[in-house]
């Protein structure tokens, strides 16, 4: 399925195995463990994303993403680069980002406990 542009806020995706996804709005959503690859200009704006998976797969970029208060506790990211992307009041706590790259990210209070 072709996600690319779409409007899926407040929708509910745990679970949800995504593909690349291109300019989606996930503002809202909730999206425990679910798993995500490559993103870009995508929003996530107060979503839930406990437990999630970016990266999974072969995976390896985020671009212009915006995490902006998205609940992210134990999520995975291991070795991915996050480039230019916000996350802000984000909730990180506990997050795996062991050998992940973070190019001109925005941390302002976030957790990153």
């Amino acid at each position: 399925v072709a996600l690319d542009g779409a409007d899926r806020r407040g929708a509910a995706a745990e679970y949800a195995h995504c593909g690349d996804l291109r300019g989606v709005a996930l503002d809202g959503a909730a999206a425990r463990n679910v798993y995500l690859r490559n993103l870009t200009d995508c929003t996530f704006r107060n979503a839930n994303l406990d437990h999630a998976w970016l990266f999974w797969a072969d995976a390896r970029r985020a671009d212009g993403c915006d995490f902006t208060a998205a609940r992210m506790r134990t999520a995975r990211a291991e070795g991915g680069t996050f480039a230019g992307c916000t996350f802000a009041a984000a909730d990180l706590s506990d997050a795996a980002v062991g050998h992940a790259t973070f190019e001109r990210a925005d941390f302002a209070a976030a957790d990153l406990s």
